[in-house]
């Protein structure tokens, strides 16, 4: 008992008080005040300026199965988007939906894969998550943003606004550090793609504070993981 309480307390010790209060707002579920944002679908602009890296090993068509931390599952005609026999950060990477940026699939299969998935949207367990929400949307939006203007992509534009309008009300404050930077460069995109004057002023500035934190003099994230770094890296260009 004396040894669980030390732990919490030297837990309690090192947070900050913004992680303190989001702890007791998730725990009691209040809402945020980002509850009054309000996306418009019909009010959109693509965004032309993305870098992207190119992926070739996620999804294989032929044999429909993911490969993600070296592990391959195979599905048979439908994806389970909840899949958790891997594990929780091979779901989560199955509902990143970085494999849009694959060059050998074509516009139709990931196509295919974004409605699979808006069908079971509702019905998603770790992927409403706010973490793999806010890569998601970034992921989208980019993939989006090389499509020419069609109805018949209009799913997407739902799904995106669904999924901006939930992470504007679970930014990951209580978490800090690389999750509350990808939940702030996934707003600012997803603000920008929606031309939300209200939600483009509060996502940046989010960005600007994490940046200025979290971007140490030299350049490197103050996390000092190579891995991450290069993510951020990418995400700024």
């Amino acid at each position: 008992m004396f040894n669980s309480l030390c732990k919490f307390f030297i837990t309690i010790y090192y947070l900050k008080p913004i992680q303190v209060v989001y702890l007791i707002k998730n725990r009691l579920k209040i809402k945020s005040c980002f509850n009054k944002i309000i996306i418009n679908q019909n009010e959109y602009s693509n965004l032309k300026s993305f870098y992207f890296f190119s992926k070739k090993d996620i999804f294989d068509v032929d044999n429909f199965s993911f490969k993600f931390l070296n592990k391959v599952v195979y599905f048979k005609k439908k994806i389970d988007w909840n899949y958790s026999v891997e594990g929780k950060l091979w779901i989560y990477n199955l509902n990143y939906f970085e494999y849009l940026n694959q060059e050998n699939l074509s516009i139709k299969q990931k196509l295919n894969l974004l409605k699979d998935f808006s069908n079971d949207y509702h019905n998603l367990i770790h992927g409403r998550e706010p973490y793999p929400t806010s890569l998601r949307i970034i992921n989208i939006v980019k993939f989006y943003s090389t499509l020419k203007p069609n109805d018949d992509y209009n799913f997407i534009l739902k799904l995106l606004k669904d999924d901006i309008q939930y992470l504007s009300k679970n930014l990951e404050y209580h978490l800090m550090g690389n999750h509350l930077l990808e939940n702030a460069i996934a707003l600012t995109f997803g603000a920008h793609i929606f031309q939300n004057k209200k939600l483009i002023k509060t996502s940046l500035n989010i960005l600007s504070k994490q940046i200025n934190e979290q971007i140490l003099d030299d350049g490197a994230h103050y996390e000092l993981s190579t891995m991450y770094h290069i993510i951020i890296m990418s995400r700024l260009m």
